[in-house]
């Protein structure tokens, strides 16, 4: 397989995964989608019990009467050790917290839906081994990323409501040169909470 770049959308940061999210929720949105929509959000801090939070849901789409609202993150899991980092955790955590704190009455941004809406909080964790110079690079098997998808369920707390594994074909497991290392990544999980 012949690639324009080497560069690979999930192996930067949230606002690089546009380029994957936006042509999947066209698709299965026939075109009614929005980044960044407007919300105002329930904050839980006594401090700001008389006020109203006013933020952005990262995603929203239509799909078969039903609104959709997504929260993503973007965090890393180590292939050699699997485990879920502090960073990813908080990460997670604030995604949960963000979903949460819609207003129950999101039915008042609801564009298309009459059936109650879904609040989904997403993490994408690709899954990375660093290459040390002269080291012979070995691909991860089925069966290793299976296993780090099942042991990072068990450590986000609390667990996703569903996951994903996309186990990269061998053509996308390039090197990744960066100042100071080089990776490559074997596959990419993507971790849900639905609401």
């Amino acid at each position: 397989m012949d690639l324009v770049s080497n560069d690979i959308p999930f192996a930067y940061r949230e606002r690089q995964l546009q380029t994957i999210f936006a042509p999947v929720l066209n698709d299965i949105s026939d075109g009614c989608f929005k980044v960044e929509l407007f919300v105002s959000r329930n904050d839980r801090k006594p401090r700001h019990i008389d006020k109203e939070l006013h933020g952005w849901v990262d995603y929203w789409c239509g799909y078969r009467n039903t609104d959709i609202f997504i929260e993503l993150k973007h965090g890393f899991v180590n292939e050699q050790t699997g485990r879920v980092r502090k960073e990813v955790q908080s990460k997670w955590n604030e995604a949960l917290n963000q979903i949460s704190t819609i207003k129950k009455d999101v039915k008042d941004y609801s564009i298309i839906g009459t059936n109650d809406p879904l609040r989904i909080a997403l993490i994408i964790l690709p899954i990375y081994k660093t290459i040390k110079d002269g080291e012979v690079e070995k691909y991860a098997s089925n069966e290793m990323l299976t296993k780090i998808q099942i042991d990072v369920m068990k450590h986000l707390t609390p667990s996703p409501t569903c996951s994903s594994l996309w186990i990269l074909h061998e053509d996308l497991e390039n090197r990744m040169e960066y100042i100071k290392s080089t990776e490559s990544y074997s596959g990419v999980l993507f971790m849900a909470y639905v609401e």
